[in-house]
Order: structure tokens, then C-alpha cells, then sequence
């Protein structure tokens, strides 16, 4: 299980595995997790495929079947730091659960941010050049991930974080003009936003896949 360079990666395999998460839970081995991305990286793809037949429509409007292995990659990472290796789970049934979830959350956070047509452009427009950019690209154009991507000369992963990034700045300058107690539209949308954030995660999916993806009660 040593290695001579602290830059090699181990070889992980089904029989020492175990070893190894003993190890990383110890000392957090940037090198240890990196080989453990390594290997599990497929369920990326495994989790994607469970979910392809969604794109296009609802909260996966507007990503394809590498958005959602994009998507999915903090959901692994997530897994990776928080699995318990002592409990009587293995890693890819709960990292599963972890990616899937992951790429709800992030399809979520993309497709559903709510921000009033009429200043989007405006405010938009007062981001970094390249946050401008993307946010015009994806929610003006309609432009997919790999579109910017090819547009951008950067990767999908790329696109994602900076979409992110800049759904996260557009929204900071969006409360300051909600904290104008004569806008009650604005109001009332995050005073919504705040009781729903207030109900059990499985009540909030609930919610979203009914009256946003519009799926039947069956």
C-alpha cells in the first residue's frame, strides 16, 4: 500500500480497498482520493444513464446526457468525503443515491432560479465579462452546455462552474433590489422560496416534480 512518491497513485482494488479508506479517513491523501475518483468515476456514467430519459424536458431542459456526468462529479466527491467505511454499505451503492441527488440539485439550481425577465439582461450585463457571458448564452440564447462549451473554447465542467458562479452573483443583486419593502411581488417570491427551503428535502421534491416537472401523482 506505500508508495515511493507521494505524487504515484495506488492502485485500489477490490481487495484492498478497505486498506485505503482507513488510510484516507486518517489523512485526507489527495493522492488516495484522487485513485478513488479513479474507480468510480463509471458511476458518473452508471447514474446518467438512469436519468437520460429526462433530458430535455423540466429541470433537464437545456443539458444532454454529458451535462448530467458533469453535473453528477461534486456528488462523487461529496461521496467520497462523507463515506463511512466502517458501516455495512458498499461505497458505489451509497455513492449512487449521493451523485444522483447531486445532479438533481445542480439541474435544479440551473433550470429553476427565478429572476425577472425585464432587468435580467441589464443586470447581467454588470457581471464579469465571461459571467455575463454565459448567463446571456444559456438563459437568453438557449444555448446547451456543450454549445458554450464550443462557443467558450472551455469544458463542460468549466461551463458549469461558472454558471454557477454567476447564477450565485446575479442572485446577490437580486435581494438587494427584493429588500425594497414597495416591491410585494418580490416579496412575496422569497418569502415562498424561504418556506419552502423550511420543508423536509423529499417534501420538496415532491413539490418540484409536480408543479415544475409537471409528473402525474402516479
Amino acid at each position: 500500500m506505500k508508495n515511493n512518491n507521494k505524487d504515484d497513485l495506488p492502485m485500489i482494488t477490490d481487495e484492498n480497498e478497505k486498506e485505503y479508506w482507513i488510510e484516507y479517513k486518517k489523512t485526507l491523501s489527495p493522492q488516495i482520493k484522487e485513485a478513488l475518483i479513479i474507480k468510480y468515476k463509471y458511476l458518473l456514467e452508471v447514474v446518467a444513464n438512469e436519468l437520460k430519459s429526462n433530458i430535455g424536458k423540466g429541470r433537464f431542459k437545456g443539458l444532454d446526457y454529458e451535462d448530467l456526468v458533469c453535473l453528477g462529479y461534486s456528488g462523487l466527491l461529496e461521496a467520497i468525503d462523507k463515506y463511512s467505511h466502517d458501516k455495512d454499505v458498499k461505497f458505489k451503492s451509497y455513492a449512487f443515491v449521493i451523485i444522483q441527488r447531486a445532479i438533481y440539485d445542480e439541474a435544479t439550481r440551473i433550470n429553476y432560479f427565478c429572476y425577472p425577465k425585464s432587468r435580467f439582461l441589464n443586470d447581467a450585463k454588470t457581471l464579469l465579462d465571461e459571467e455575463s457571458k454565459i448567463l446571456i448564452l444559456y438563459y437568453h440564447e438557449g444555448l446547451t452546455f456543450k454549445e458554450i462549451a464550443e462557443k467558450m473554447d472551455i469544458s463542460r465542467n468549466e461551463v458549469h462552474q461558472l454558471l454557477t458562479k454567476a447564477i450565485e452573483d446575479l442572485k446577490i443583486i437580486e435581494n438587494k433590489s427584493i429588500s425594497k419593502p414597495s416591491d410585494k411581488t418580490n416579496t412575496e417570491y422569497l418569502a415562498i422560496i424561504n418556506a419552502l427551503k423550511k420543508l423536509p428535502q423529499k417534501e420538496q421534491e415532491v413539490l418540484i416534480l409536480y408543479y415544475l416537472d409537471n409528473l402525474t401523482l402516479k
